[in-house]
């Protein structure tokens, strides 16, 4: 039996996950569905962002959102792409943000809009 590292990778899996039901829904926001292609498909751009923004492998990538599909694309793209994930809540306060967003290994943020609750004072 072959070591369980040696069998699949995450991206292995996710990939693997997607493709199964492309046609069903993965995410209801809002009234719009998003399948499990058009799911890869916003991975891969993901993923593509995050290399082009220069994510070194380890890096961490952090996101400030709301229930959405952003909150799972985010991670899963860190991972595929080599790096780690922050999360920031909507909730959380403006310290702990900055705390976060200031930790030399946290180089990549993204919000996503609207948090109708956030207020800059």
């Amino acid at each position: 039996m072959p070591a369980l590292h040696d069998t699949a990778t995450v991206g292995d899996v996710v990939t693997a996950a997607l493709r199964r039901f492309p046609d069903r829904v993965a995410f209801r926001q809002d009234g719009l569905d998003l399948t499990y292609r058009q799911t890869e498909d916003a991975l891969s751009r993901w993923v593509a962002v995050l290399h082009e923004r220069g994510l070194q492998r380890g890096e961490g990538v952090g996101l400030l959102s709301p229930n959405r599909p952003e909150a799972w694309l985010a991670p899963t793209a860190a991972a595929l792409a080599g790096g780690r994930y922050t999360a920031l809540h909507p909730l959380g306060s403006l310290d702990d943000h900055l705390h976060a967003s200031t930790r030399p290994s946290c180089g990549l943020f993204s919000s996503t809009p609207p948090l109708p609750s956030a207020r800059c004072s």
